[in-house]
């Protein structure tokens, strides 16, 4: 296996030779690295499950279709199916959909991590690839993510990275792309640029490297990269076949879903640039889609077709939120005072100077090490060899997705997670060569195990902080269905939760009997009809079981909705019983079943 090389131990300070210079040795192995990497994301993730929610929106699709796989054995091809079986996976281990959810996303961003410092390794001296891997460790754009799915894209891509990096041959290179392509389809669709434009550079590698006469080959490297693609098409194939959407509804479904997207994606944009439009980007954006397009849902091409102007207005805004993208993917926080991204939560670390400052010292970096690099080049210093090259062409090929991603999309640091390895990745590069350049690599050497555990004991617990820490309202509605899952669980119940959110965890889990599942905002807001008291609502519902949190019991003291007050008191009420409750300050909730 190729290896970046290492410093010698003698080098710059002969202190380094003896014992303290095999103890930095020690910390530059992989056993001690990755072993303080781990402990490092764990620490920074630490009680994550106790202080956060589950993940609402994108994540209760998903964990439906997950549900699927573990149930049935079926995905969906068109969503991500290697995440959602992924996903699904876990409930083998545990079926309580909250465990499952919190579990998934920690394995997520530990193997992530992980990952990245397997790959940087192979580009850079062990003690530079390890901070930056603990950059990306502790970067909380990362870890805390909005959707898991996101960080698990990047996953692929690295494992991709990591066989094109350590390849000595054309089978591990040909699995390298394979991987690339599989990911293309099974995660994230963009990755077809990059699969292409990593294909032809390989074939001019490959054929180049044959010529040569160094390796097996052209007929022998034709038949590596040939069965690596194979196989990556039999694991498409073998997807497509557990999908339960196949031709020809699956031409209909990838349209909408390419239609749908640029209608929100769309009004997301417009509603930054213009406020006083007030409707859901998410649910409501047809209306102006049809005004600005003359569809309701047009394909980018039609958009062009119809209002170039308004497409390109689209492309430029995104264009101008390109430098907050990359400042919250690498810091974040940015400069600027809006949002790249659609999670409000990024909203705090706008309007930064932190962010002016890293991205001087990052650019900065980069232009001293473009000199030392150039210099040394210039005094006959060493090339970067063959391998690592088409190493860092398996990395540039996915950068080059990112342009199409931004003018589409808009420069979500979420949707740039494997960019931001490559950036780091260059700064990284470029610091090696500013500290061989000035002599610096050596005596860094010496502080380096201080460093590392240095930096294990400053880091802080993320989810320990009060200004991130959530109620897990929805987790604990879950939880409490979940605790009476065989009691609810019966056949033809209809079971009514306090939230969208719940309904949607619960309901998977809990349909085995062919029951239906009803949020209380939507009854009481559009189901209710004038004068009618809850338990109206719930007999033209037809609830068998009702599942009250705090909001719904604050809700009930609306005039007409619990004249007697027995919901709000937790007793039991005409037809209902109380199963079981709470009355937490904050926290009251109740679980009432239907007396029959």
């Amino acid at each position: 296996m190729n290896t970046v090389p290492r410093l010698r131990l003698t080098a710059g300070r002969p202190a380094l030779a003896g014992a303290w210079g095999r103890v930095v040795a020690a910390f530059e192995s992989r056993p001690v690295a990755f072993a303080l990497l781990l402990a490092l994301q764990l620490k920074v993730v630490w009680g994550m499950w106790a202080l956060r929610d589950v993940t609402v929106g994108d994540t209760m699709s998903y964990f439906a279709d997950a549900y699927r796989w573990y149930a049935g054995g079926e995905v969906n091809v068109i969503w991500s199916p290697l995440y959602t079986a992924f996903y699904g996976s876990f409930l083998f281990l545990n079926p309580d959909p909250v465990w499952a959810t919190f579990a998934h996303r920690l394995v997520i961003v530990v193997a992530a991590a992980v990952l990245v410092l397997a790959v940087l390794r192979q580009l850079l001296p062990p003690g530079v690839a390890w901070a930056c891997a603990a950059w990306w460790a502790c970067l909380p754009i990362v870890f805390n993510t909005l959707y898991e799915v996101h960080l698990f894209a990047v996953i692929p891509v690295l494992a991709s990275w990591l066989l094109f990096l350590t390849a000595a041959g054309p089978w591990r290179r040909g699995a390298g792309l394979a991987v690339l392509g599989a990911s293309a389809v099974l995660v994230r669709n963009e990755l077809s640029v990059a699969f292409g434009l990593l294909g032809l550079v390989l074939v001019g590698y490959e054929w180049r490297r044959a010529g040569r006469g160094d390796g097996p080959g052209r007929w022998r490297t034709a038949v590596a990269y040939a069965t690596a693609l194979a196989a990556a098409a039999a694991v498409v194939y073998a997807t497509y076949a557990a999908s339960y959407l196949k031709y020809p509804e699956l031409r209909g479904a990838l349209k909408e879903k390419h239609t749908l997207n640029m209608a929100q994606v769309y009004a997301f944009g417009h509603q930054q640039r213009h406020p006083e439009w007030t409707l859901s980007p998410w649910v409501e954006c047809h209306g102006l889609m049809q005004e600005h397009f003359g569809s309701r849902e047009p394909s980018l091409r039609e958009m062009v077709a119809a209002n170039p102007a308004a497409v390109w207005e689209h492309f430029t805004w995104n264009l101008s939120l390109t430098p907050n993208g990359l400042q919250l993917l690498l810091f974040n926080r940015a400069a600027g005072s809006v949002s790249p991204d659609y999670d409000h939560r990024v909203l705090p670390r706008l309007n930064s100077r932190r962010a002016v400052a890293g991205s001087v010292l990052v650019l900065g970096v980069w232009a001293a090490g473009a000199c030392c690099a150039r210099r040394a080049r210039r005094e006959g210093g060493e090339r970067t060899p063959a391998w690592r090259a088409v190493g860092w062409a398996a990395m540039f090929a996915v950068a080059a997705v990112v342009p199409l991603v931004i003018l589409t999309q808009r420069p979500r640091p979420s949707y740039l997670l494997a960019f931001g390895v490559v950036l780091m990745a260059l700064t990284g590069a470029a610091a090696a060569a500013v500290g061989a350049r000035w002599r610096l690599l050596g005596r860094v050497r010496l502080a380096l195990p201080l460093l590392m555990v240095g930096a294990v004991v400053a880091a802080p617990r993320y989810y320990a902080a009060a200004a991130v820490t959530e109620p897990q309202t929805h987790a604990d509605a879950v939880r409490r269905l979940w605790a009476h899952r065989d009691e609810v669980n019966r056949p033809g119940q209809t079971v009514v939760a306090t939230s969208s959110v719940t309904v949607a965890y619960a309901h998977p889990l809990l349909a085995a009997g062919g029951g239906k599942y009803l949020d209380t905002p939507t009854l009481i807001t559009t189901g209710r009809q004038p004068g009618e008291s809850f338990v109206g609502v719930l007999a033209r519902a037809g609830a068998d079981y009702v599942l009250l949190d705090e909001w719904a019991v604050l809700t009930l003291s609306a005039p007409g909705l619990d004249p007697e007050g027995d919901f709000r008191a937790g007793r039991d009420v005409p037809g209902w019983r109380l199963v079981t409750g709470g009355d937490a300050p904050g926290d009251r909730w109740r679980l009432y079943r239907k007396v029959k």
